[in-house]
């Protein structure tokens, strides 16, 4: 059992692979770091989902995958302002909505060479 450890965000859908190692075998982990606000202002509501995918390595020779995650590196993130949806209108309360997604979806790791 493994825990991303992050207080900002939220790491959802991990994915593990157990790779051979020079010593051992060392443990992949990817997970989709991801964080919601929600914000209202004068009539202007608008949700961001901002997502990132995070890779960790633990050698298992002197690692035991029962614990934390406390260092992990981002190794993939897009976003661009110029892919941001436009304001909807919703007559209903006079106000303008715009839901907003910054990343990539779930990781998959894949060994390959074997």
């Amino acid at each position: 059992m493994f825990v991303f450890v992050d207080r900002s965000h939220t790491f959802i859908n991990p994915a593990a692979l157990f790779t051979p190692a020079a010593d051992g075998l060392r443990l992949d982990i990817a997970a989709r770091r991801h964080r919601y606000t929600h914000t209202f202002e004068n009539c202007y509501e608008d949700e961001l989902w901002e997502s990132s995918i995070v890779l960790a390595q633990l050698d298992l020779a002197t690692e035991t995958i029962i614990g934390q995650v406390t260092s992990y590196t981002p190794v993939y993130q897009h976003y661009h302002p110029n892919d941001d949806p436009a304001y909807v209108y919703i007559p209903e309360n006079n106000s303008y909505y715009r839901k907003r997604s910054t990343g990539p979806e779930d990781p998959r790791l894949l060994r390959s060479g074997y």
